[in-house]
Protein backbone atom coordinates (compact mmCIF):
# COMPACT_ATOMS: atom_id res chain seq x y z
CA UNK A 1 0.00 0.00 0.00
CA UNK A 2 1.42 3.23 -1.22
CA UNK A 3 0.90 6.23 1.39
CA UNK A 4 -2.10 8.84 0.34
CA UNK A 5 -0.98 12.76 0.02
CA UNK A 6 -3.46 12.74 3.27
CA UNK A 7 -1.30 10.79 5.58
CA UNK A 8 1.39 12.77 4.37
CA UNK A 9 0.19 15.85 5.40
CA UNK A 10 -0.99 13.98 8.74
CA UNK A 11 2.27 12.73 9.59
CA UNK A 12 3.86 16.06 9.07
CA UNK A 13 1.34 18.31 11.11
CA UNK A 14 1.55 15.43 13.56
CA UNK A 15 5.04 16.23 14.19
CA UNK A 16 4.65 19.66 14.03
CA UNK A 17 2.01 19.34 16.54
CA UNK A 18 -0.77 21.11 14.69
CA UNK A 19 -3.37 17.97 15.00
CA UNK A 20 -6.22 18.58 17.01
CA UNK A 21 -6.38 16.04 20.02
CA UNK A 22 -9.27 13.67 17.39
CA UNK A 23 -7.01 13.34 14.14
CA UNK A 24 -3.52 12.86 16.53
CA UNK A 25 -5.64 9.76 18.29
CA UNK A 26 -7.10 8.75 14.78
CA UNK A 27 -3.20 8.84 13.24
CA UNK A 28 -1.97 7.37 16.30
CA UNK A 29 -4.13 4.11 15.82
CA UNK A 30 -3.38 3.92 12.04
CA UNK A 31 0.39 4.00 13.48
CA UNK A 32 -0.38 1.09 15.64
CA UNK A 33 -1.98 -0.82 12.37
CA UNK A 34 0.98 0.42 9.91
CA UNK A 35 4.46 -0.26 9.80
CA UNK A 36 4.57 1.68 6.63
CA UNK A 37 3.35 4.75 8.32
CA UNK A 38 5.37 4.04 11.46
CA UNK A 39 8.92 3.84 9.10
CA UNK A 40 7.65 7.44 7.34
CA UNK A 41 7.02 8.95 10.50
CA UNK A 42 10.59 7.63 11.58
CA UNK A 43 11.85 9.10 8.05
CA UNK A 44 10.50 12.69 8.80
CA UNK A 45 11.41 12.75 12.30
CA UNK A 46 15.08 11.82 10.96
CA UNK A 47 14.55 14.89 8.30
CA UNK A 48 13.63 17.46 10.97
CA UNK A 49 16.51 16.76 13.31
CA UNK A 50 18.63 17.09 10.29
CA UNK A 51 16.91 20.47 9.22
CA UNK A 52 17.05 21.79 12.82
CA UNK A 53 20.69 21.30 13.60
CA UNK A 54 21.42 23.35 9.95
CA UNK A 55 22.52 26.83 10.31
CA UNK A 56 19.63 29.19 9.46
CA UNK A 57 20.97 31.63 6.23
CA UNK A 58 19.73 34.81 5.52
CA UNK A 59 19.48 36.16 1.56
CA UNK A 60 21.99 38.67 0.44
CA UNK A 61 20.91 42.00 -0.35
CA UNK A 62 22.59 41.85 -3.92
CA UNK A 63 20.01 38.62 -4.14
CA UNK A 64 17.22 41.24 -4.25
CA UNK A 65 18.32 43.76 -6.36
CA UNK A 66 18.97 41.23 -8.84
CA UNK A 67 15.50 40.15 -8.65
CA UNK A 68 14.30 43.99 -9.08
CA UNK A 69 16.40 44.33 -11.88
CA UNK A 70 14.62 41.11 -13.72
CA UNK A 71 11.27 42.02 -12.75
CA UNK A 72 12.12 45.89 -14.22
CA UNK A 73 13.63 43.99 -17.50
CA UNK A 74 10.45 41.95 -18.02
CA UNK A 75 8.11 44.75 -17.35
CA UNK A 76 9.91 47.13 -20.25
CA UNK A 77 7.72 49.16 -22.66
CA UNK A 78 9.38 46.98 -25.51
CA UNK A 79 8.54 43.95 -24.00
CA UNK A 80 5.34 45.64 -23.56
CA UNK A 81 4.60 46.66 -26.71
CA UNK A 82 5.36 43.53 -28.46
CA UNK A 83 3.08 41.65 -25.77
CA UNK A 84 0.04 44.31 -27.13
CA UNK A 85 0.85 44.48 -31.50
CA UNK A 86 -1.58 40.92 -31.77
CA UNK A 87 -4.58 42.29 -29.91
CA UNK A 88 -4.00 45.16 -32.58
CA UNK A 89 -4.02 42.57 -35.35
CA UNK A 90 -6.60 40.67 -33.83
CA UNK A 91 -9.23 43.57 -33.50
CA UNK A 92 -9.66 44.18 -37.33
CA UNK A 93 -9.58 40.94 -38.05
CA UNK A 94 -12.62 39.99 -36.03
CA UNK A 95 -14.20 43.63 -37.40
CA UNK A 96 -13.86 42.08 -40.81
CA UNK A 97 -15.23 39.04 -40.02
CA UNK A 98 -18.12 39.69 -38.62
CA UNK A 99 -18.67 41.93 -41.17
CA UNK A 100 -18.34 39.17 -44.03
CA UNK A 101 -21.04 36.85 -41.77
CA UNK A 102 -23.46 39.79 -41.95
CA UNK A 103 -23.15 39.95 -45.27
CA UNK A 104 -23.46 36.54 -46.00
CA UNK A 105 -26.44 36.30 -43.92
CA UNK A 106 -28.01 39.05 -45.53
CA UNK A 107 -27.25 37.96 -48.74
CA UNK A 108 -29.25 34.75 -47.83
CA UNK A 109 -32.09 36.27 -46.81
CA UNK A 110 -32.66 38.66 -49.26
CA UNK A 111 -31.60 36.78 -52.43
CA UNK A 112 -34.50 36.11 -54.99
CA UNK A 113 -35.48 32.48 -55.74
CA UNK A 114 -33.35 31.10 -58.95
CA UNK A 115 -35.57 31.40 -61.62
CA UNK A 116 -37.85 28.47 -62.00
CA UNK A 117 -38.23 27.98 -58.48
CA UNK A 118 -41.31 29.09 -56.49
CA UNK A 119 -40.95 29.88 -52.82
CA UNK A 120 -42.68 26.55 -50.81
CA UNK A 121 -45.99 26.85 -49.84
CA UNK A 122 -46.10 26.83 -45.89
CA UNK A 123 -50.20 27.70 -45.22
CA UNK A 124 -52.63 29.32 -46.70
CA UNK A 125 -55.60 31.68 -46.11
CA UNK A 126 -57.79 31.93 -48.42
CA UNK A 127 -59.65 35.69 -48.66
CA UNK A 128 -62.77 36.77 -46.78
CA UNK A 129 -62.23 34.28 -44.16
CA UNK A 130 -60.66 35.13 -40.48
CA UNK A 131 -59.64 33.09 -37.74
CA UNK A 132 -61.89 32.37 -35.16
CA UNK A 133 -60.69 31.42 -31.48
CA UNK A 134 -62.53 28.74 -30.82
CA UNK A 135 -62.40 26.62 -27.09
CA UNK A 136 -64.04 22.98 -26.88
CA UNK A 137 -64.53 21.23 -23.49
CA UNK A 138 -63.02 18.15 -23.31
Amino acid sequence: MSLSDRYEQDLSAYLDGELDAAAAAELERRLEESPQLRERLAQLRAADAALAGAPASEPSAELFSQIRARIAAEQSPRRRRSAAKPNRIRRPFFGAAAAVAAAAVAALLLWPNPPGESPREIARVEPGTAARPRIEPR
